[in-house]
């Protein structure tokens, strides 16, 4: 199934971003304050995956001309492995005209890894230790997609 509609987010879609993103990853979610934050920068594109009009998906990046860095991408974990964020993440390389886009990924995140190999993101380095969970830290892998190409 993929979403029916991507719409821009607003800061008035703060309070269930946040809770969305709580349960998409846990300790290492964004805060409401941190959302607010965020959609308030001229740079920040957000956009919010709905299904009968509930958010159940969203994204945040940081945009330039020649740049994006995909700060979070979450789907609803009830409505995971349904092709939406593969959706999402066509959304943004195709507003990434030229350029790169750039994020980071948690290296036990093997889903997400996933999803970013498969749209043609390729690992460049690797951020030892950038992560903190349940008292374990864990590399951040850092991608890159050549929208060039």
């Amino acid at each position: 199934m993929r979403v029916t509609t991507l719409r821009p987010l607003a800061l008035a879609d703060s309070k269930v971003l946040a809770a969305l993103d709580a349960l998409c990853f846990g300790d290492e979610a964004w805060s409401e304050d941190q959302i607010v934050g965020s959609l308030s920068l001229p740079t920040t594109v957000g956009i919010g995956g709905l299904e009968s009009g509930t958010i159940i998906g969203f994204y945040l990046i940081q945009q330039t001309e020649e740049e994006t860095e995909i700060l979070t991408l979450g789907v609803h974990p009830a409505h995971q492995r349904k092709g939406i964020g593969e959706q999402m993440l066509a959304d943004i390389i195709a507003r990434q005209r030229q350029g790169t886009i750039f994020l980071d990924v948690a290296a036990d995140n093997l889903a997400a890894r996933k999803l970013y190999e498969n749209a043609g993101f390729k690992p460049f380095a690797i951020r030892p230790r950038y992560y903190r969970r349940a008292g374990c830290w864990v590399d951040a892998i850092n991608y890159r997609y050549n929208a060039n190409n």
